[in-house]
């Protein structure tokens, strides 16, 4: 079956693998849980096609507009040097009184600039890379990790958070668990020169 559906658009480029497109659909799906079903199914069984899946699959979540690269640190952006960056609020959310500099995120150059076909949320989400890590030590399946870490803290109101801690109050209880689990994996495997771990910790 995994065969069968690894195939077509979802695994040319800017495809999403056999992730959801439209990530808040409901019910039962293969991709959310603690690991996604075809994950369970390589490590059950080591089927070669369902290791292609797994990673395959993680290669594809780039292709969702969650992932913010800071430009002063080449890492994916964190809450260590924007404690009140946001997608949503209003912009006076955004203010750091420290610095009195707004730190939301640049605006599209246009509506149809930002156009995407898929849609990401916290409440649906997939684990995607820390099992494709952990099998290959690719330094892209980290950083995949990280991005999808820091979008869960990001993408909430910077006072209902309370900014740097990154709380996930403001998140559904599903949210909150799967955002706790994508947090807590990035701790555990973020390697401890990096920067990042200190935060994720």
């Amino acid at each position: 079956d995994l065969n069968k559906r690894w195939t077509g658009a979802a695994i040319e480029p800017m495809g999403v693998g056999l992730a959801a497109p439209y990530m808040p659909t409901t019910g039962g799906r293969d991709d959310i849980g603690l690991m996604p079903q075809w994950s369970v199914v390589h490590l059950l069984s080591m089927d070669r096609r369902a290791r292609d899946v797994t990673l395959g699959t993680a290669e594809q979540a780039g292709s969702f507009s969650a992932h913010y690269r800071d430009k002063n640190t080449g890492q994916p952006v964190s809450l260590i040097d924007y404690p009140y960056m946001t997608l949503v609020g209003t912009p006076g959310d955004t203010v750091n009184p420290a610095t009195r500099k707004a730190e939301a995120f640049p605006a599209c150059a246009s509506t149809t600039a930002c156009k995407t076909p898929y849609t990401h949320d916290v409440s649906h989400q997939p684990a995607f890379a820390y099992l494709p890590y952990m099998l290959t030590g690719d330094h892209f399946f980290l950083e995949e990790l990280q991005f999808w870490g820091m979008y869960n803290l990001f993408n909430s109101n910077p006072a209902y958070r309370e900014n740097i801690k990154g709380l996930l109050r403001p998140e559904q209880v599903r949210g909150q668990a799967w955002a706790l689990r994508t947090l807590a994996e990035a701790a555990y495997i973020t390697p401890d020169s990096d920067r990042l771990k200190e935060h994720f910790n």
